[in-house]
């Protein structure tokens, strides 16, 4: 195995700069993470003063692990307000749909306005005639 990284010691913190680029490597390198997590699980075990809760392993974190931790809050309160001024903005949305509907309908309605009118008697005096003239006052015709 000629690219196998020299000089590992016990935290692995040369070798974890280099990746493996044979799948026996690949392999090898998995098998030993997995027994080095099999390692943390058994010290657990044995040291009771090791946190076990989410609040005593939050006490227990390290600074940058802080940051991190404090970072993720931060991106998942700001995802739930953009969320929620989302929902607010697509109401508002919906409510400009429904006004501007409501107003094209009433501007686009035919208006008719009384224009004159005539009352008159017929020639034989026995009944009247009545004349209504009305007029187009919208932009759509009637």
């Amino acid at each position: 195995m000629p690219n196998k990284p020299q000089g590992r010691d016990k935290q692995g913190s040369q070798a974890d700069n280099i990746l493996p680029t044979e799948p026996s490597e690949v392999k090898e390198q998995q098998q030993s993470e997995e027994n080095r997590s099999k390692e943390d699980d058994s010290n657990t075990e044995h040291h009771p003063s090791k946190p076990r809760g989410v609040w005593e392993r939050g006490k227990a974190l390290k600074v940058y692990n802080k940051g991190l931790a404090i970072a993720t809050i931060v991106i998942a309160v700001s995802a739930v307000v953009h969320v929620s001024v989302s929902y607010l903005q697509w109401g508002a949305m919906r409510e400009s749909l429904r006004l501007a509907e409501d107003l094209s309908k009433r501007q686009l309605r035919a208006h008719i306005l009384f224009h004159k009118g005539t009352i008159s008697l017929t020639s034989d005096e026995s009944a009247y005639k009545v004349t209504i003239h009305f007029r187009n006052a919208g932009p759509t015709p009637a």
